[in-house]
């Protein structure tokens, strides 16, 4: 008859314990927006409740508590603040979040059928800012090693894109997918490149970057007889070109006016 007592009463703690349930309002709390730690399952009537903030529920966590039998009904704790306010229903509201809100936060409840207790873990999001997309190399050269970097701030995710054609192969992304490196980066790698920065609240993409890849021209001595050949040439009839340009004005400049001979006292002839 004990062992049953017992087993009943463990159930029931059972029950107890897994039944409180902590919703987050809104799921995804923005920096300086207010959030809501909403608690839900709770079995009876709430007589009592406290929050605290860290790994336990120990006194030096406890931001506040609350006794519908006493007056006044709330009392501060030790991470208290005025952001902090208490709800008879035994939920938690911050108002004008920061980053630093971040933890795991405790309740427990004392109920007319017992004690309760639940924990949430609250993250606290900022925007995205919009990405900039950075190079290694202002002018990147064929056959070098060349990084683009996707330069932002509270992104968890990104991702890259290149407008109008399909990604090169080969590009290293690095863990964080913040950087693509190119080894050998090849004429056929320039382009448009983007990136894209998105966290749970937001999503921000860059401008579009133009990756411009330039060539050292090659020596004469890596040139073929036919190249070769065609600049001697090409340059040989150039020449002759000019020269005979030249020899027509002279020509033209030395030839006497029409009808004009040999004159006393001249010392030139007419040119027929």
């Amino acid at each position: 008859m004990r062992g049953c007592t017992l087993a009943g009463v463990f159930c029931l703690w059972m029950t107890l314990t897994n039944g409180v349930n902590i919703e987050l309002m809104p799921p995804h709390p923005l920096v300086n927006h207010s959030a809501l730690l909403s608690v839900t399952q709770i079995s009876g009537s709430v007589w009592s409740f406290s929050w605290f903030r860290g790994e336990r529920a120990r006194s030096q966590n406890q931001i506040l508590a609350y006794n519908t039998r006493n007056n006044p009904s709330e009392t501060t704790g030790p991470l208290y603040s005025p952001r902090f306010s208490s709800f008879p229903n035994a939920s938690l509201g911050i108002s004008n979040l920061y980053s630093e809100d971040q933890g795991n936060y405790i309740v427990q409840v004392v109920t007319t059928n017992g004690q309760e207790r639940s924990s949430v873990q609250l993250l606290v999001y900022a925007l995205v800012f919009k990405p900039v997309i950075r190079s290694s190399s202002l002018y990147p050269i064929a056959n070098e090693t060349i990084s683009l970097t996707c330069d932002t701030t509270n992104a968890e995710k990104i991702r890259w894109g290149r407008s109008g054609k399909i990604f090169p192969p080969g590009v290293i992304q690095s863990s964080n997918n913040r950087t693509i490196t190119f080894p050998t980066i090849k004429p056929l790698d320039a382009g448009l490149y983007w990136c894209e920065a998105e966290n749970p609240v937001s999503r921000r993409t860059s401008d579009v970057y133009t990756l411009n890849v330039y060539c050292i021209c090659g020596s004469s001595s890596e040139l073929s007889a036919g190249e070769l050949s065609g600049i001697i040439i090409g340059s040989l009839l150039g020449i002759l070109l000019v020269g005979g340009i030249i020899l027509l004005l002279l020509l033209k400049r030395c030839k006497p006016p029409d009808g004009e001979g040999l004159r006393e006292g001249s010392s030139y002839i007419t040119v027929i």
